[in-house]
Protein backbone atom coordinates (compact mmCIF):
# COMPACT_ATOMS: atom_id res chain seq x y z
CA UNK A 1 0.00 0.00 0.00
CA UNK A 2 1.42 3.42 -1.09
CA UNK A 3 2.33 6.15 1.55
CA UNK A 4 -0.68 8.25 0.19
CA UNK A 5 -3.71 5.43 0.77
CA UNK A 6 -2.14 4.62 4.34
CA UNK A 7 -2.16 8.49 5.14
CA UNK A 8 -5.89 8.74 3.98
CA UNK A 9 -6.42 5.52 5.63
CA UNK A 10 -5.57 6.95 8.61
CA UNK A 11 -7.46 10.42 8.39
CA UNK A 12 -11.00 8.32 7.66
CA UNK A 13 -10.13 6.30 11.00
CA UNK A 14 -9.94 9.60 13.28
CA UNK A 15 -12.75 10.76 12.07
CA UNK A 16 -15.01 7.74 12.53
CA UNK A 17 -13.69 7.92 15.83
CA UNK A 18 -14.26 11.88 16.80
CA UNK A 19 -17.74 10.79 14.91
CA UNK A 20 -18.54 8.14 17.38
CA UNK A 21 -17.40 10.50 20.33
CA UNK A 22 -19.10 13.64 19.82
CA UNK A 23 -22.71 11.30 19.15
CA UNK A 24 -22.41 10.17 22.89
CA UNK A 25 -20.87 13.27 24.27
CA UNK A 26 -24.15 15.38 23.00
CA UNK A 27 -26.77 15.90 25.71
CA UNK A 28 -30.47 15.26 24.77
CA UNK A 29 -32.38 17.21 22.82
CA UNK A 30 -35.01 19.54 25.41
CA UNK A 31 -38.44 18.95 25.31
CA UNK A 32 -40.14 21.92 23.27
CA UNK A 33 -43.02 23.79 24.48
CA UNK A 34 -45.76 21.71 22.76
CA UNK A 35 -44.29 18.22 24.52
CA UNK A 36 -43.58 19.69 27.85
CA UNK A 37 -47.65 21.16 27.66
CA UNK A 38 -48.35 17.70 26.54
CA UNK A 39 -46.97 16.47 29.94
CA UNK A 40 -48.00 18.70 32.66
CA UNK A 41 -50.87 20.77 31.13
CA UNK A 42 -52.91 21.37 34.49
CA UNK A 43 -56.45 22.30 33.75
CA UNK A 44 -59.40 23.98 36.21
CA UNK A 45 -62.78 21.80 36.30
CA UNK A 46 -64.32 24.18 33.50
CA UNK A 47 -61.04 23.43 31.04
CA UNK A 48 -61.60 20.90 27.84
CA UNK A 49 -60.55 17.13 29.06
CA UNK A 50 -56.91 16.10 27.63
CA UNK A 51 -57.04 13.46 25.02
CA UNK A 52 -56.12 9.64 26.16
CA UNK A 53 -52.87 10.13 23.21
CA UNK A 54 -50.91 12.77 25.86
CA UNK A 55 -48.52 9.76 27.57
CA UNK A 56 -45.81 10.34 30.49
CA UNK A 57 -42.56 9.83 29.43
CA UNK A 58 -40.59 9.78 32.51
CA UNK A 59 -39.02 7.00 33.90
CA UNK A 60 -39.35 6.23 37.24
CA UNK A 61 -37.82 3.06 39.28
CA UNK A 62 -39.76 0.04 39.76
CA UNK A 63 -41.03 -1.25 43.43
CA UNK A 64 -42.08 -4.12 43.96
CA UNK A 65 -45.62 -4.75 45.30
CA UNK A 66 -46.44 -6.24 48.67
CA UNK A 67 -50.16 -8.15 49.33
CA UNK A 68 -52.42 -6.78 51.38
CA UNK A 69 -52.64 -8.94 55.31
CA UNK A 70 -54.33 -11.80 54.70
CA UNK A 71 -57.58 -13.07 56.79
CA UNK A 72 -60.98 -11.06 58.34
CA UNK A 73 -60.47 -7.35 58.97
CA UNK A 74 -61.69 -7.52 62.48
CA UNK A 75 -64.76 -5.36 63.15
CA UNK A 76 -63.53 -1.61 64.68
CA UNK A 77 -60.05 -2.48 65.53
CA UNK A 78 -58.51 0.41 64.15
CA UNK A 79 -54.65 -1.65 64.77
CA UNK A 80 -55.05 -3.07 61.46
CA UNK A 81 -53.72 -2.49 58.46
CA UNK A 82 -56.75 -1.50 57.03
CA UNK A 83 -59.98 -0.89 58.24
CA UNK A 84 -63.49 -0.03 56.45
CA UNK A 85 -64.90 3.33 56.37
CA UNK A 86 -68.41 3.16 57.49
CA UNK A 87 -71.31 5.16 56.95
CA UNK A 88 -73.38 8.50 55.17
CA UNK A 89 -71.44 10.75 53.26
CA UNK A 90 -73.38 13.53 51.28
CA UNK A 91 -71.86 12.96 48.30
CA UNK A 92 -73.86 9.84 48.14
CA UNK A 93 -77.35 8.96 46.77
CA UNK A 94 -79.73 9.59 49.31
CA UNK A 95 -80.32 6.07 51.69
CA UNK A 96 -76.65 4.93 50.54
CA UNK A 97 -73.52 4.37 53.14
CA UNK A 98 -70.14 2.68 52.62
CA UNK A 99 -70.62 -0.90 54.49
CA UNK A 100 -68.31 -2.73 56.65
CA UNK A 101 -69.00 -5.81 54.69
CA UNK A 102 -68.66 -4.34 51.35
CA UNK A 103 -64.76 -4.81 51.48
CA UNK A 104 -63.60 -8.61 51.69
CA UNK A 105 -59.92 -9.35 51.88
CA UNK A 106 -59.42 -12.82 50.25
CA UNK A 107 -57.16 -15.85 50.69
CA UNK A 108 -54.64 -14.39 48.18
CA UNK A 109 -54.63 -11.14 50.56
CA UNK A 110 -56.18 -9.27 47.49
CA UNK A 111 -58.82 -6.82 49.18
CA UNK A 112 -62.16 -6.83 47.22
CA UNK A 113 -64.23 -3.59 47.10
CA UNK A 114 -67.83 -3.63 46.13
CA UNK A 115 -71.31 -2.12 45.45
CA UNK A 116 -74.16 -3.43 45.75
CA UNK A 117 -77.39 -1.68 45.93
CA UNK A 118 -77.31 1.16 48.45
CA UNK A 119 -74.25 0.10 49.61
CA UNK A 120 -70.63 1.06 48.30
CA UNK A 121 -66.71 0.53 49.77
CA UNK A 122 -64.00 2.29 51.21
CA UNK A 123 -61.23 1.77 53.64
CA UNK A 124 -58.05 3.96 54.81
CA UNK A 125 -54.58 2.43 55.68
CA UNK A 126 -55.07 2.67 59.43
CA UNK A 127 -50.94 1.64 60.16
CA UNK A 128 -49.60 4.19 57.91
CA UNK A 129 -52.11 6.77 59.55
CA UNK A 130 -49.78 6.07 62.89
CA UNK A 131 -46.89 6.56 61.03
CA UNK A 132 -47.51 10.17 60.02
CA UNK A 133 -46.03 10.11 56.95
CA UNK A 134 -44.59 13.40 55.46
CA UNK A 135 -42.92 11.97 52.37
CA UNK A 136 -42.53 8.65 50.10
CA UNK A 137 -44.01 7.30 47.12
CA UNK A 138 -47.40 5.54 47.65
CA UNK A 139 -47.99 2.60 45.27
CA UNK A 140 -51.24 0.20 44.58
CA UNK A 141 -52.54 -2.35 41.78
CA UNK A 142 -56.20 -2.19 40.97
CA UNK A 143 -58.70 -3.92 38.33
CA UNK A 144 -60.70 -1.71 37.47
CA UNK A 145 -64.78 -2.43 36.80
CA UNK A 146 -66.47 -1.52 33.60
CA UNK A 147 -66.87 1.79 33.19
CA UNK A 148 -70.55 2.34 34.32
CA UNK A 149 -72.48 5.68 34.67
CA UNK A 150 -72.67 6.88 38.51
CA UNK A 151 -69.62 4.87 39.63
CA UNK A 152 -66.80 6.79 40.85
CA UNK A 153 -63.59 4.49 41.44
CA UNK A 154 -60.74 6.32 44.03
CA UNK A 155 -58.11 3.56 44.18
CA UNK A 156 -55.36 6.04 45.50
CA UNK A 157 -55.19 9.41 47.57
CA UNK A 158 -53.49 10.71 50.15
CA UNK A 159 -55.29 12.55 53.00
CA UNK A 160 -54.96 14.67 56.18
CA UNK A 161 -57.27 13.51 58.23
CA UNK A 162 -57.68 15.69 61.50
CA UNK A 163 -55.03 17.79 60.85
CA UNK A 164 -55.62 21.59 62.46
CA UNK A 165 -54.80 23.25 59.34
CA UNK A 166 -57.45 21.42 57.60
CA UNK A 167 -58.40 18.21 55.53
CA UNK A 168 -55.78 18.09 52.31
CA UNK A 169 -55.92 15.62 49.86
CA UNK A 170 -54.54 14.69 46.53
CA UNK A 171 -56.78 12.23 44.37
CA UNK A 172 -57.36 9.97 41.09
CA UNK A 173 -61.07 9.35 40.45
CA UNK A 174 -61.91 7.77 37.82
CA UNK A 175 -65.27 7.90 36.36
CA UNK A 176 -67.66 7.43 33.38
CA UNK A 177 -64.43 6.36 30.51
CA UNK A 178 -62.24 9.58 32.11
CA UNK A 179 -59.77 9.75 34.51
CA UNK A 180 -59.36 13.50 36.83
CA UNK A 181 -56.43 14.58 39.61
CA UNK A 182 -57.98 16.58 42.04
CA UNK A 183 -56.81 18.64 45.59
CA UNK A 184 -58.47 19.35 48.42
CA UNK A 185 -58.63 21.72 51.00
CA UNK A 186 -61.42 21.22 53.43
CA UNK A 187 -63.42 23.69 51.15
CA UNK A 188 -64.26 21.48 47.82
CA UNK A 189 -61.81 20.18 45.09
CA UNK A 190 -60.20 21.59 42.07
CA UNK A 191 -59.50 19.17 39.17
CA UNK A 192 -56.31 19.45 38.63
CA UNK A 193 -56.24 17.40 35.37
CA UNK A 194 -58.64 15.70 33.34
CA UNK A 195 -57.67 12.96 30.45
CA UNK A 196 -60.09 11.34 28.25
CA UNK A 197 -59.40 7.62 28.89
CA UNK A 198 -61.53 4.61 29.62
CA UNK A 199 -60.05 2.51 31.68
CA UNK A 200 -62.52 0.13 32.52
CA UNK A 201 -61.59 -3.68 33.06
CA UNK A 202 -57.96 -2.58 32.92
CA UNK A 203 -55.42 -3.27 35.63
CA UNK A 204 -53.49 -0.44 36.97
CA UNK A 205 -50.98 0.67 38.54
CA UNK A 206 -51.51 4.37 40.45
CA UNK A 207 -48.64 6.34 42.49
CA UNK A 208 -48.73 9.16 44.54
CA UNK A 209 -44.92 10.40 45.08
CA UNK A 210 -44.94 13.15 47.35
CA UNK A 211 -41.75 15.27 48.49
CA UNK A 212 -41.13 18.84 49.97
CA UNK A 213 -42.73 21.23 47.51
CA UNK A 214 -43.53 18.45 44.92
CA UNK A 215 -46.54 15.45 44.19
CA UNK A 216 -45.97 13.63 41.70
CA UNK A 217 -49.14 11.04 40.61
CA UNK A 218 -48.96 8.54 37.73
CA UNK A 219 -51.13 6.23 36.12
CA UNK A 220 -49.75 2.96 34.17
CA UNK A 221 -52.16 0.81 33.03
CA UNK A 222 -50.58 -3.06 32.78
CA UNK A 223 -53.49 -3.98 30.14
CA UNK A 224 -52.40 -1.61 27.32
CA UNK A 225 -49.57 0.17 28.24
CA UNK A 226 -51.20 3.76 28.98
CA UNK A 227 -49.32 6.25 30.81
CA UNK A 228 -50.34 9.37 32.21
CA UNK A 229 -48.21 11.79 34.82
CA UNK A 230 -48.99 15.17 36.73
CA UNK A 231 -46.63 17.40 38.94
CA UNK A 232 -47.78 19.58 41.19
CA UNK A 233 -46.29 22.18 42.98
CA UNK A 234 -46.45 25.34 45.16
CA UNK A 235 -46.63 27.58 42.55
CA UNK A 236 -49.27 25.87 40.44
CA UNK A 237 -51.46 25.85 43.01
CA UNK A 238 -51.24 29.26 43.89
CA UNK A 239 -51.85 30.07 39.95
CA UNK A 240 -55.05 27.72 39.78
CA UNK A 241 -56.55 29.59 43.39
CA UNK A 242 -56.56 33.13 41.64
CA UNK A 243 -58.85 31.02 38.95
CA UNK A 244 -62.72 31.55 39.33
CA UNK A 245 -63.79 28.33 39.60
CA UNK A 246 -61.55 27.34 42.34
CA UNK A 247 -62.80 26.80 45.90
CA UNK A 248 -62.41 29.20 48.71
CA UNK A 249 -58.68 28.82 50.68
CA UNK A 250 -56.96 26.93 47.82
CA UNK A 251 -53.42 26.42 48.40
CA UNK A 252 -50.39 23.92 49.02
CA UNK A 253 -50.95 21.46 51.86
CA UNK A 254 -47.97 22.46 54.12
CA UNK A 255 -44.84 19.64 53.82
CA UNK A 256 -44.58 19.38 57.70
CA UNK A 257 -48.53 18.05 57.27
CA UNK A 258 -48.98 13.86 57.36
CA UNK A 259 -50.50 12.53 55.07
CA UNK A 260 -51.77 8.68 54.91
CA UNK A 261 -53.52 6.74 51.78
CA UNK A 262 -57.71 6.08 51.86
CA UNK A 263 -59.54 4.11 48.81
CA UNK A 264 -63.04 4.58 47.59
CA UNK A 265 -65.31 3.18 45.42
CA UNK A 266 -68.80 4.59 45.56
CA UNK A 267 -71.72 5.94 43.77
CA UNK A 268 -72.06 9.48 43.14
CA UNK A 269 -75.29 11.97 43.52
CA UNK A 270 -74.15 14.03 40.78
CA UNK A 271 -74.95 13.05 37.71
CA UNK A 272 -73.74 15.82 35.67
CA UNK A 273 -70.46 14.92 37.03
CA UNK A 274 -70.18 11.04 36.87
CA UNK A 275 -73.66 9.76 34.85
CA UNK A 276 -77.04 8.82 35.84
CA UNK A 277 -76.98 5.25 37.96
CA UNK A 278 -79.00 2.99 36.86
CA UNK A 279 -80.05 0.96 39.91
CA UNK A 280 -78.48 -3.14 40.26
CA UNK A 281 -80.41 -6.23 39.56
CA UNK A 282 -81.20 -8.50 42.43
CA UNK A 283 -78.20 -9.95 43.50
CA UNK A 284 -75.87 -8.06 41.27
CA UNK A 285 -72.91 -6.45 42.32
CA UNK A 286 -69.94 -4.52 41.37
CA UNK A 287 -66.19 -5.18 41.98
CA UNK A 288 -62.47 -3.53 42.48
CA UNK A 289 -60.12 -5.02 43.51
CA UNK A 290 -56.33 -4.32 45.00
CA UNK A 291 -53.48 -6.11 43.75
CA UNK A 292 -51.26 -4.82 46.35
CA UNK A 293 -49.63 -2.17 47.66
CA UNK A 294 -46.27 -0.36 48.28
CA UNK A 295 -44.03 2.29 50.34
CA UNK A 296 -40.72 3.26 49.73
CA UNK A 297 -38.93 6.46 51.11
CA UNK A 298 -37.10 6.21 47.44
Amino acid sequence: MSSTLIKIAIFLAILSVGAAFLGAAAPPSPRGPNEQAALYSLSGADAKAQPASERSKSKTRKVALQRFPDGPIAFRKYEQAIHPIEGYQTKLLPGWTFSFDNVIVTRNAEVITRITEGKVAAFKWELEKRKARKRGRYIVEATLPKTRPGVVAAPLWLYSEGAREGAHEFDFELMNGRIEYNLHNGNGGFNMRKVNKDLGGHRVRFEIDRRPNKVTMRIESLTDGFKDELVVTPRKVRKWAKQSNAPKNLRWPPNRMAMFPVMEFWVSNAPGWVGEWQPLAPGESIEMVMHGYAFTEK
